[in-house]
C-alpha cells in the first residue's frame, strides 16, 4: 500500500513483480493527489499497470471532491466502477461495497483465465512480405499475387 507521502518516492519498477502477481488493483485516488506535481510517479504506475500488466483496477474515491475525474487518470478511469470513500460515517458500508466488488472482479478474473487457458483449435499466421521474399527469390512462383 502507498500513500500520498510514499507515492513521491515510489518508482513502479521497484515493485514490478509484486504488482506482476496481483489479480487486481485498488487503485486510490482523489483530486488532491492528482493534483501535487510530486506525484508524477502515480500516473507512471497507472500507465504500467494498466498498459503494460494489463491489471483490472478498482478505483477507491478520497478527498473531498471529484474534480479528479478531469484529470487523464480520470478520463481513464471514467469506465470503471468505484468506491466513493469520501464521507467517513459511510467508511464500513463502504469496506462492504470494496469487497464485494473484489469478489465480482475475482469471479471474472477466473472465466477469464479460464478462457485463456483454453486450447485454440487454429492459428492462421501469415505474412505477405515473405511470400512475396519468396516469389522474387525464386523459391516459390506459384503464389497468388
Amino acid at each position: 500500500m502507498w500513500t500520498p507521502e510514499s507515492i513521491k518516492e515510489f518508482k513502479i519498477e521497484n515493485h514490478y513483480l509484486i504488482v506482476k502477481e496481483a489479480r487486481f488493483i485498488v487503485f486510490g485516488i482523489s483530486t488532491e493527489l492528482i493534483e501535487n506535481p510530486d506525484n508524477k510517479n502515480l500516473r507512471d504506475a497507472y500507465q504500467t499497470i494498466t498498459n503494460i500488466l494489463r491489471k483490472p483496477i478498482i478505483p477507491v474515491l478520497f478527498g473531498t471532491d471529484m474534480k479528479w475525474k478531469e484529470s487523464d487518470i480520470g478520463v481513464a478511469l471514467s469506465d470503471k466502477l468505484y468506491v466513493t470513500m469520501q464521507k467517513p460515517k459511510q467508511y464500513e458500508h463502504k469496506m462492504n461495497e470494496l469487497i464485494e466488488l473484489l469478489e465480482q472482479e475475482k469471479i471474472s478474473s477466473n472465466k477469464t483465465q479460464h478462457l485463456k487457458d483454453q486450447p485454440t483449435d487454429v492459428f492462421i499466421s501469415y505474412c505477405w512480405s515473405n511470400s512475396h521474399d519468396a516469389i522474387n527469390k525464386g523459391i516459390k512462383n506459384d503464389l497468388i499475387q
